[in-house]
Formats: C-alpha cells, structure tokens, sequence
C-alpha cells in the first residue's frame, strides 16, 4: 500500500481522513450496531453524501482531527482517532475512537493510535488537557482509557441514552504532564 502516513509503528499508520476512505468500508461501520454499540452513530442513519461532506469539512475547520488508522500489513482501514479542539484559550480537546473493523478489536490498535494521537495533541497542538468519556458499560473503552494514562474524573449520571436506556458516562482526563508514551515508539 503506498499511503503516506503521519506517523506509524511497526503495525498500523494513521493519516489524515479523505475521501478515499469512502471506498471501503467505512460507510458500513455507521449502519452496524455493534461497532456503534456505544455512541450516537447508528441513531443518525449515514449515507455516501453525508460522510463525503463530513469528510470536506475537516479541510475548512481547526476544530477536529480525525485520522484514519491503517493496518500497515493488510492495507486495511480498521478505524478512526479524533480529536474535538471545543476550547483553544484553555486548550483542552476531547479524543475519540471509532473501531469499524471487527477484526481488529482487541489487539492494541486503539492503544498505539491513542499514542499517536496524544502526542499529537500535547506536543504540536499544544493543548493542556486531553479527555474522553464512555459508558458505564462500555469497559473496553475503560481499560484503554487507563492503558493510556487518562485519570478517572468523574461520573455523569444517566447522561448517555443508548439502546432505550440512559446510561452513566464515565468520564477521564490526561494533562500534558502526566502524558508518557508508552511502547511501541512511533515513528513520524
């Protein structure tokens, strides 16, 4: 595969989300229930012309990243990382995962692209304070929030309304100074 990544490490890259992504399968990721088991994506049905306008919007806008992560063996594109910049006089910014290729969950993937992306956040952007929430039942997410450093900061409860249920969000947060990458290094 001839991508050219932002970063990379011995088993994925990540670069910036275009268009092209549009060819596989990431359309499909939106329209399964079990990747969108714990966000709002599935309430929100997806098309072609949605994700294509979505997808332009991030060329205008300083407010999100997201990057496409790449299995470098396979050439597959197995999920996306963002980042939501809300405040840039505070300079914090909350990260989000989207793993769309079932195949791939539970083999560190998300973990190396949080590396990537934290990095990212707190040494170029220079943000302050990276957070991210999840469902209380969502403890995948919990476990890699952790992996990655992140603190537990508190509960919001009942915030979340998934699958006819409100749910509590569990909510967590890194500073800058507490951020360590961990192996496997990156690459730029």
């Amino acid at each position: 595969m001839s991508n050219q990544f932002l970063y990379q490490s011995a088993r994925i890259g990540v670069r910036g989300l275009t268009i092209k992504e549009l060819d596989g399968n990431y359309l499909y990721w939106f329209n399964d229930a079990e990747v969108c088991a714990f966000n709002s994506h599935f309430a929100y049905p997806r098309n072609p012309e949605s994700l294509k306008s979505f997808i332009l919007k991030l060329d205008s806008t300083s407010e999100f990243i997201v990057w496409a992560i790449y299995d470098r063996a396979d050439g597959v594109h197995i999920g996306n990382i963002g980042l939501r910049v809300f405040n840039r006089i505070d300079n914090n910014a909350e990260l989000s995962f989207l793993l769309g290729e079932k195949a791939y969950w539970g083999r560190g993937y998300g973990f190396e692209a949080g590396q990537m992306m934290l990095n990212h956040g707190f040494n170029v952007l220079n943000l302050q304070r990276i957070y991210c929430g999840c469902a209380g039942s969502n403890i995948p997410m919990q476990k890699l929030a952790i992996k990655l450093g992140f603190i537990q900061e508190g509960v919001r409860r009942k915030n979340l309304y998934l699958w006819g249920k409100y749910e509590d969000e569990i909510e967590y947060g890194l500073l800058r100074d507490e951020f360590s990458p961990q192996p496997p290094t990156f690459q730029v």
